[in-house]
């Protein structure tokens, strides 16, 4: 039986626990190059986008310096929108109309997590929005346009798993299926986004539709069908295909795809 349905969740956050901080890389030349750099590095990208009329945005650049000792391996990336070199990347995101300063959030595998305009941002806010790499998993599906089904569980899910691999099997491979191990301290802000109990015996699975909204919570007992219903549900929303637009996210409905950060 379906279970009463979540709130859709939130932002998409890092929660690492680590003896010893990287120092950040910070890069000021092709914001394009500079992100396939980091990718490359497997680096975390925070793009601080910016335009002659905002002046060095200083303070949002202590900011995102502060956040960043708390993710490990991250780069700093200054982006002027006003640069010819960069009118792709503005025109892909819908930039040229975002207020400015905004701060940007890119996966280590390269894929856009989120973003929010400087004005009232915090150290919280902007650290909720840094994925966890459960996270980045389901946003790289989302960001190709794939349904997803998240399986949390402690073990003894084999019958869940099991439910959900024939979803996927009945949607010819394009739901995707991720597991969470609600035990990892690593991923325990992303099963808060879930409203997932970290310390539930049972299994619980968590459909995301191909939009980034969470359609359903559903216990270990669900069948295939009521999984493969509830991926691919459609409806209304900021970010299809995955957050694909980085404007999408401040003010915009909350979603998979398109975080609200803690208040």
């Amino acid at each position: 039986m379906k279970r009463n349905r979540a709130p859709r969740f939130g932002g998409l956050l890092w929660s690492l626990f680590m003896a010893t901080l990287v120092v950040p890389s910070v890069s000021r030349s092709s914001t394009a190059g500079e992100l396939q750099k980091a990718r490359d590095a497997g680096r975390i990208a925070f793009v601080l986008v910016t335009d002659p009329e905002t002046g060095d945005a200083k303070e949002t650049e202590d900011l995102i310096r502060g956040v960043m000792k708390q993710t490990g391996k991250a780069t700093l990336i200054r982006m002027d929108r006003a640069a010819p070199e960069n009118a792709p990347m503005v025109s892909r995101y819908r930039l040229s109309t975002a207020p400015i300063p905004l701060v940007l959030i890119y996966t280590s595998t390269g894929v856009i997590a989120g973003g929010a305009p400087a004005k009232g941002l915090t150290p919280e806010r902007l650290l909720f929005m840094v994925p966890t790499p459960t996270e980045e998993a389901v946003i790289s599906a989302l960001q190709s346009g794939r349904p997803v089904l998240v399986l949390a569980s402690r073990g003894g899910d084999a019958k869940a798993l099991k439910a959900c691999e024939s979803a996927s099997t009945q949607s010819k491979g394009k739901i995707a299926v991720i597991r969470v191990n609600t035990g990892s301290k690593t991923d325990r802000k992303f099963l808060d986004k879930l409203r997932i109990d970290p310390e539930a015996t049972e299994p619980t699975i968590a459909a995301i539709n191909a939009q980034g909204q969470l359609t359903g919570m559903f216990p270990a007992t669900a069948d295939a069908g009521i999984l493969l219903t509830a991926a691919n549900k459609t409806g209304g929303g900021c970010c299809p295909g995955g957050a694909k637009s980085a404007a999408c996210a401040p003010g915009a409905k909350p979603t998979a795809a398109c975080p609200t950060p803690p208040r």
